[in-house]
């Protein structure tokens, strides 16, 4: 100890060592109080007792012992921490691994070597703190931009074990809270039914250092849907050019794969009549018509006479589009070339004597000054399908609200467009009370005769710019922009509990009366962070079920504690007893 101590003292630090039981068991200093240790050495106090670290820092200074004790040392910790006074220290800690003699040991452990960690104190400099904050706040920066990115940001180690996932895409896309796939291999989100072959071949290629771009491949998630995805990868190497994992991105295509093979269906069914009926082709001189085929007047249902009498731009749902197209036209005729377009055009309605809009696609050619050849086909089922699937991709197939996706995407806009003119908004977290046991009971297709009803009366209470969508189960969710007073919300909510309280009619099994717990979260008491205000109103509604239901709770009257923080290794259950 001699020879130690002596170099202890001579450092203008502070030296303390820690048994894997936290105890204290030797301190270096001429002053422990201006370290802020309250506490005597001689107790053998706990070093959680002893000191009194700012949060944050007493998570880190958890983590570093429990690695010291288990051989693995910690280097320039900053951490914060309060003086005697209460005032705050700001360190640099250096945690490493010790063998503490048997002579300095407890009563417990005595007369054998004992594993311990040793913890050496310097006050940390003005600059060193400057940067701390600085990297604090970069890393608080680019957290949030991974949390609100919808794509899926993951890192790997060497294994391909997952080390990091991104909060929202694993829930939205996969469905998995992150702590069920920290620790995992990658291949767990690979669909078992498809040939992943050349998928692990082009993971297993990030070893020899080959970047991977926009890699089509068949995932799947949790449960068990499959998702089309574009994976993009860069592998890590060590020092010495060992691979050490990997960092990437996963992008979600699979309404975008949808919507081309419907697209794709479309395009042959319409290529199948077109085939049949021939294309639909008329010369167009001076804006008149000069000549089309019986096609063309079967695309627009009108006559001939009634066509030959027309100018050609009042075939066109905006004349507009007629002169830009025939511009074009004349500029691509330079090349030698025709051009393409989608627009609206009229035509009479079948049995009818009033027009209907309808897409078309032109292939328009200029031949001479004013005159041109165009070809039509009339695209608008395809339009139709598309703008079909766009809105499935978007809303409950169930009941035909938004979908979490639709509402995710309105709520960031109305957040924002409240953060600019200095609005309020709500959200409003709806669950219905007494679902289950008619859907147990009577079974599901009386559950989703229930859940469509339900839809139906929230639609009626809300007014046009609300935002009533379905997220699963018997739950639904309600965006109330430029929301007024809590007492303005709180009629809404009285109002949807009335609605959602009248006696159901279920076919052939009776009226029955269901209720709903409703959580309110308001932007102006609790911020503009869309996630957080959910969760709040979640919250708020279970609280509201666990009351009885039939209520609605504001978000503001529940009590929201911090979770107390993580505990690692051989420390966790000596800090659960102090606590």
């Amino acid at each position: 100890m001699g020879p130690r101590s002596a170099l202890w003292e001579r450092l203008p630090a502070f030296v303390w060592v820690v048994d894997a039981q936290g105890r204290i068991l030797h301190t270096q200093s001429d002053d422990v109080r201006r370290w802020g240790m309250r506490i005597e050495v001689h107790m053998h106090p706990r070093w959680w007792d002893a000191f009194v670290y700012q949060a944050r820092s007493r998570e880190a200074m958890v983590r570093a012992l429990d690695a010291a004790l288990h051989g693995r040392p910690t280097y320039d910790l900053q951490v914060d921490r309060a003086s005697h006074s209460g005032g705050r220290l700001a360190l640099r800690a250096h945690v490493v691994p010790i063998s503490w003699p048997p002579q300095a040991a407890t009563t417990e452990g005595a007369g054998a070597a004992q594993p311990a960690a040793m913890v050496l104190d310097t006050i940390a400099s003005a600059r060193e703190l400057l940067e701390t904050e600085h990297l604090r706040q970069r890393k608080a920066y680019y957290k949030a931009l991974v949390e609100v990115n919808p794509n899926f940001i993951w890192a790997c180690d060497e294994h391909f074990r997952f080390t990091f996932v991104s909060r929202r895409a694993c829930r939205e896309l996969y469905g998995y809270a992150v702590e069920e796939l920290i620790g995992v291999s990658l291949s767990v989100l690979l669909d078992p039914g498809v040939d992943q072959t050349e998928a692990r071949q082009a993971l297993a290629s990030l070893r020899q250092g080959k970047i991977l771009r926009d890699r089509e491949m068949t995932q799947i998630t949790r449960d068990g849907r499959r998702v089309a995805v574009h994976l993009s990868a860069v592998g890590l190497t060590g020092p010495n050019g060992v691979f050490t994992g990997a960092l990437g991105i996963i992008v979600d295509i699979t309404a975008l794969r949808q919507r081309e093979a419907s697209l794709a269906d479309a395009l042959r069914v319409e290529r199948s009549l077109l085939d049949s009926a021939g294309q639909a082709i008329a010369v167009i001189k001076d804006n008149a018509v000069a000549r089309c085929n019986e096609a063309f007047l079967g695309l627009l249902q009108r006559e001939a006479r009634e066509i030959e009498r027309m100018r050609v731009v009042d075939l066109f749902a905006d004349s507009a589009d007629w002169v830009g197209l025939c511009g074009s036209a004349d500029r691509a005729a330079r090349s030698e070339r025709a051009i393409v377009r989608e627009v609206k055009m009229r035509r009479l309605a079948p049995g009818l004597a009033s027009e209907q809009i309808v897409w078309c696609q032109l292939t328009l050619r200029a031949i001479d000054p004013g005159e041109y050849v165009l070809v039509a086909a009339d695209i608008d089922s395809i339009r139709r399908r598309e703008a079909h699937a766009m809105f499935d991709a978007r809303h409950d197939e169930l009941t035909g609200l938004a979908n979490r996706r639709l509402f995710a995407e309105r709520a960031q806009a109305v957040l924002a467009a409240g953060a600019l003119r200095n609005t309020g908004c709500a959200v409003v977290v709806i669950d219905l009370d007494g679902f289950k046991g008619i859907n147990d009971r009577y079974g599901h297709q009386a559950g989703d005769v229930v859940l469509r009803e339900m839809a139906r009366r929230l639609l009626r209470v809300v007014r046009p710019q609300d935002t009533v969508a379905r997220y699963g189960g018997d739950e639904f969710a309600l965006l109330i922009p430029d929301a007024g007073s809590r007492r303005d919300v709180e009629a809404i909510a009285s109002r949807l509990l009335d609605e959602l309280a009248r006696p159901l009619e279920i076919e052939g099994n009776g009226t029955h009366v269901l209720s709903a717990s409703v959580g309110i979260a308001m932007a102006q008491e609790a911020g503009r962070d869309m996630p957080w205000l959910f969760n709040l109103a979640d919250r708020a509604m279970y609280e509201a079920k666990n009351a009885g239901g039939n209520r609605t709770v504001f978000a503001a009257d529940v009590a929201v504690s911090e979770p107390p923080p993580p505990v690692a290794g051989a420390l966790r259950g000596v800090l659960g007893r102090a606590a």
